[in-house]
């Protein structure tokens, strides 16, 4: 494997602009993957902070401003292409010069493989936690485009190779965070103190459901928020709102939830 590799994520400021869609889950996401491009225009409207940057974040869906577009383009960047996006600020009055970011570089698969990664616990004021550290994919199905995700859809990491790092810190591109690939850490399931919380196979899908209304379970989801760092949290808190009564199951994906 050449070179260095990046996972690019949202950074969590609070005071950048965050948009919010109607069907993040369906069309954002198939639109990421790059499986479905809308012929219409994807609306964005304001959910949080102010002036818009190089990157919106819609949750977990990038746009990017057509400054970043004309970097990759002319840099000869490959493994991306944009589509249609509408944004709206908080006034409801149209943001020009964005669009989505549609990925579509593949590899096999992109995960925290428990028997390579490196097992590192973090001190908390509750104790010490286990995390399993260091993201795997393997370079033989690795189609060599600048942008990549899984192609077995797991997992919904951005990757990144080094010309695209050099090319953002050198023209100071804002609003994204670029985090090699071998100090990710993802929180490691299946613990005594989880027994809890449905995970499934935190390492391949990185999603994690939590049955509100239970005192535990509720106490243990404050509890990972509070150490998953400001970044992490606010992507987190993003997804999950408020709890809905007794029984709300909430999901909310971790693979993004860099350290």
């Amino acid at each position: 494997m050449k070179g260095q590799f990046f996972v690019l994520r949202d950074p969590g400021s609070l005071s950048a602009y965050g948009g919010t869609h109607r069907q993040l889950d369906s069309e954002m996401r198939q639109a990421l993957r790059g499986q479905f491009i809308p012929s219409d225009p994807v609306r964005v409207r304001h959910a949080t902070g102010g002036k818009p940057s190089d990157f919106i974040w819609v949750e977990l869906y990038p746009l990017i401003h057509e400054r970043v577009a004309d970097l990759l383009s002319q840099s000869g960047i490959t493994g991306w292409r944009g589509y249609a996006a509408q944004v709206f600020d908080r006034s409801e009055k149209t943001v020009a010069g964005y669009r989505g970011l549609a990925v579509s570089g593949r590899c096999e698969s992109i995960r925290i493989d428990k028997e390579h990664s490196q097992l590192v616990y973090r001190t908390f004021p509750g104790g010490e936690f286990p995390n399993f550290r260091g993201l795997q994919f393997t370079d033989e199905s690795w189609d060599g485009s600048d942008f990549f995700m899984s192609a077995d859809g797991k997992t919904d990491w951005i990757v990144v190779t080094d010309k695209v790092e050099r090319i953002f810190r050198k023209a100071h591109v804002k609003n994204c965070v670029l985090t090699p690939i071998s100090e990710v850490e993802i929180m490691a399931g299946g613990q005594s103190e989880m027994s809890e919380i449905g995970d499934s196979e935190i390492g391949d899908s990185s999603r994690i459901s939590v049955r509100s209304g239970t005192g535990r379970c509720e106490k243990m989801l404050e509890k990972m928020l509070s150490e998953i760092g400001d970044s992490s949290r606010t992507s987190a808190q993003r997804q999950i709102g408020q709890p809905k009564g007794t029984g709300t199951v909430i999901t909310f994906d971790l693979s993004r939830c860099c350290f």
